[in-house]
């Protein structure tokens, strides 16, 4: 295989091969490198290609996980188009997250929901953490104007009303959203709540349901 590609050819057996090669062998930027060749020799399109792209590059950021530097690294390093992916930017957010990189998390979050609106990245907005919060909650309740039944946003709301300490507005947004898609993660929210405010009753029927609604 290296011999064909050595020598100039554009081999689209072998260079399929390689990809195969690089994918069992978890080399995931070699992966990416001979997709990003299959489709400029026409021999797949974008639409085929996304996919594998996009698992090359999640199992890219998967291995640098817990390494914020790296993480950020392997991303600038990826095309323009390829960081407009929305799975990879939840994916890449959790994992500087994790990593204790929050405010990286909250650029690149940021950055993708100005290009084009989505849920999931409302959602992981409200784990970010440390730093100023007003600006996270300011920029959040922007885009409530814009999207205001979106069940996520308003569970990330909620979230960042409890790490401002705003407990009335908190439980105004964990209820609105609950009320438009019922979800555990929103019970959970609220009962930690309750909890804060010394209203235990609240907090074990919450947690109640959490565990009916994480179980179904």
């Amino acid at each position: 295989i290296a011999d064909l590609q050595a020598g100039g050819q554009r081999h689209i057996a072998a260079l399929r091969l390689a990809l195969r090669t690089a994918q069992a062998k978890g080399n995931w930027v070699e992966a990416v490198r001979l997709v990003r060749q299959l489709v400029k020799v026409k021999a797949l399109t974008a639409e085929q290609a996304e996919p594998v792209k996009r698992r090359a590059n999640q199992e890219g950021l998967r291995q640098r996980a817990g390494d914020a530097l790296a993480l950020m690294n392997y991303w600038q390093g990826l095309p323009r188009d390829e960081q407009r992916d929305a799975r990879l930017v939840a994916e890449l957010a959790r994992d500087l997250i994790a990593a204790g990189d929050s405010a990286a998390a909250q650029k690149a979050l940021e950055a993708q929901l100005a290009l084009d609106w989505d849920s999931t990245l409302a959602g992981v907005y409200g784990r970010c953490e440390g730093g100023e919060i007003r600006p996270r909650l300011a920029k959040a309740e922007e885009w409530l104007k814009r999207q205001p039944r979106d069940p996520q946003l308003l569970l990330t709301l909620g979230r960042l009303c409890v790490q401002s300490q705003l407990w009335g507005k908190a439980e105004s947004y964990l209820d609105a959203s609950l009320a438009i898609a019922p979800g555990w993660e929103a019970h959970v929210e609220l009962a930690h709540l309750a909890e804060r405010v010394g209203r235990t009753d609240d907090a074990n029927r919450h947690y109640r349901a959490a565990a009916e609604l994480s179980r179904r």
